[in-house]
C-alpha cells in the first residue's frame, strides 16, 4: 500500500509509515546530518542528503529485506576534505537529482553565500557542472511547468532562471 517516508535527524533513521502516520519499518542510517528526501518509487530507491559531508545515500529496494546502500560525493574538494557546502533539499526529476546547497566554494561559515542547484546525472552518474549560484540559502529545487525554482530562503523569495522572476 501506499506509505509516507520521512527523515528522522535525530534517530538517523529513514522511517516508514502507513497514510494514518503510523509506523511501520525504518531504515537505519550510517551517519549524523541527513536531511534532504527524494524518492524514486518506480525504481525502489531513495536519495538522501547529508548537509554534514556533502553527500548523498543512495538507498536500492526499499521494500526488500536488505536495502542495498551506497553513497554518491557532491562538491567535494580532490583532496576529500568537506568543503562545507551544506547540500540540504532533493529533487528527482527526469533522471536528474536536483540539489540544493549553501555554498559552492564552501564558505557560508564565513558569510559568503555562493549558493545555489546543481544536478547529479543518474543516467551517466556525472555532477552536472551549471548551476544556478548568488543564492543565500536556497532550499527546495522543483521544477513547475517546465521551469525551475528554488526558495532563497534568506531573502525570502522564491526564484527561478536568471532571477527575472521572483515572488516576494
Amino acid at each position: 500500500g501506499e506509505m509516507i517516508l520521512a527523515v528522522d535527524y535525530v534517530s538517523r533513521e529513514l522511517v516508514f509509515h502507513d497514510l494514518e502516520f503510523e509506523r511501520l519499518k525504518a531504515i537505519k542510517l550510517p551517519k549524523p546530518n541527513y536531511c534532504g528526501l527524494a524518492i524514486d518509487s518506480d525504481n525502489d530507491t531513495a536519495y538522501i542528503a547529508n548537509a554534514g559531508d556533502d553527500s548523498i545515500l543512495v538507498i536500492r529496494g526499499l521494500n526488500e529485506p536488505s536495502p542495498v546502500i551506497s553513497e554518491i560525493s557532491v562538491l567535494r574538494r580532490a583532496s576529500g576534505l568537506n568543503r562545507e557546502s551544506h547540500v540540504n533539499d532533493l529533487y528527482l526529476c527526469d533522471d536528474k537529482l536536483l540539489f540544493s546547497y549553501f555554498s559552492r566554494s564552501g564558505n557560508y561559515k564565513y558569510n559568503s553565500f555562493d549558493g545555489g542547484v546543481s544536478h547529479f546525472d543518474l543516467t551517466g552518474e556525472e555532477l552536472a557542472s551549471e548551476t544556478i549560484a548568488s543564492l543565500w540559502k536556497p532550499h527546495s529545487p522543483r521544477i513547475i511547468d517546465g521551469k525551475l525554482w528554488v526558495l532563497d530562503s534568506m531573502r525570502g523569495r522564491l526564484v527561478s532562471g536568471f532571477r527575472d522572476e521572483a515572488y516576494q
